[in-house]
């Protein structure tokens, strides 16, 4: 659930009748009951309200929605404006759970009719459905596990790992929860591109076969070094708070900007309980292998699907080869992390080596041959480290920030 996204998809109209309904008073009828840590707006003659913003959609997952935020009139009013900041500084995130729910059983079709029907149903209607309590358990779910994301966000902030929440509610009528927290910089891949320093663009060469992807490479330099060791020092927070992210992606981090422009941090976005696992500290070599397979799926992803590498000389500071070997070795022989359904391995096979047809083979007990090891291992391996194509045939391309830097120095001497 990216708060950012590089495709934003855009809503052609704000409806407060059905995407966004603004919170009134709700219906006395069957809703669940607010939970307890909801924080309900309070109307106030002296604060400004906020509501969402002309930019609208800034970011979009796949169950969230985040919009900037504007000051309005308290009648249509979402959050009163915290003390201490401003609405620049501020967004909305937004879970529709109704769209949830029915996104998530989609492939039902005996569900999807009959929730439909419920939902489209009056107080009166729904409260003789016979499916009533089975539906409503499902929604109070979903709330619950949106309150635990916040709650893990809440505890990550005081860590310097997350982005601080001021307050959240659910619309009982329209069952959109809403929540106003801290904006965010630029998401990872938008700040490399922006402002990395030296790169190339080069043509690299896979299983000893040319492919002609091209990838941007960052060179050795002391603002590449600094973003990396960004993301690394991120991945060494998060484990040493006692957690593991197995979705730590760069779409799932945000960068914060100092006030020179320069990046001052990486913070993590996305706080789903179902891909954090709580880690023991005192068990011995879960807090190093967590480290280093946070930073393996989150660099290894840069590289397969954002074709961004950085060169060896850097990257083998922080990860080798047999780090990433050891760290699945590991893993696959933790048979209470393999209990996990979105356990370390799975998520490698989801987003780096690839899905197998039969899902058993993302098991534990299946990769734990030195062969399914040494396979993983090289495939992980091959979106991180650099292998510049044979015989000349993938030719390096300087980018123009290169040139400019290179006709600078001539310059300057």
């Amino acid at each position: 659930m990216s708060v950012f996204s590089e495709n934003k998809e855009t809503p052609e109209t704000l409806k407060t009748s059905e995407t966004l309904k603004t919170p009134e008073t709700p219906e006395t009828s069957e809703t669940s009951e607010t939970s307890e840590t909801s924080e309900t707006p309070e109307t106030s003659e002296t604060q400004d309200q906020i509501f969402i913003g002309i930019e609208r959609n800034i970011g979009k997952g796949s169950f969230k929605t985040v919009y900037s935020c504007k000051i309005t009139n308290e009648d249509n009013s979402l959050f009163v404006l915290p003390e201490g900041t401003n609405e620049n500084n501020l967004c909305i995130a937004t879970f529709d759970i109704i769209k949830l729910i029915q996104k998530e059983n989609r492939k039902d079709k005996i569900f999807m009719t009959l929730f439909n029907e419920y939902i489209k149903q009056s107080a009166k209607e729904k409260r003789h459905n016979e499916n009533k309590q089975f539906f409503e358990s499902k929604i109070d779910t979903e709330i619950r596990s949106i309150e635990q994301e916040i709650e893990l966000q809440k505890e990550l902030f005081q860590k310097q790992l997350a982005p601080q929440i001021y307050g959240h509610y659910i619309d009982e009528t329209s069952k959109i929860y809403y929540i106003l927290e801290e904006k965010c910089g630029q998401p990872l891949v938008n700040y490399i591109r922006i402002y990395s320093d030296k790169s190339d663009i080069v043509q690299i060469n896979k299983h000893g076969k040319y492919e002609g992807t091209e990838i941007m490479v960052l060179h050795d330099t002391k603002k590449n070094n600094h973003i990396l060791n960004k993301i690394v020092e991120l991945t060494h927070k998060i484990a040493n708070a006692g957690y593991m992210n197995t979705d730590l992606k760069p779409e799932n981090t945000c960068t914060k900007i100092a006030p020179d422009g320069s990046l001052a941090d990486i913070i993590a976005l996305d706080f789903d309980p179902q891909f954090f696992t709580k880690i023991n500290l005192t068990t011995p070599g879960l807090v190093e292998n967590a480290q280093i397979f946070m930073l393996t799926l989150i660099i290894a992803h840069l590289g397969k699907w954002r074709n961004i590498k950085f060169t060896n000389d850097i990257m083998v500071k922080h990860l080798t080869p047999e780090k990433i070997r050891n760290m699945i070795t590991f893993f696959v022989y933790n048979k209470l992390i393999c209990l996990r359904i979105k356990h370390p391995l799975y998520m490698l096979y989801h987003y780096i080596i690839g899905m197998p047809t039969d899902l058993l083979r993302t098991s534990c007990v299946d990769n734990q041959t030195h062969q399914k090891i040494r396979e993983n291992t090289n495939k992980i391996c091959n979106y991180i480290f650099l292998r510049v194509s044979e015989s000349g045939r993938g030719k390096t391309k300087r980018n123009k920030r290169s040139k400019r830097n290179k006709m600078s120095k001539r310059n300057k001497k």
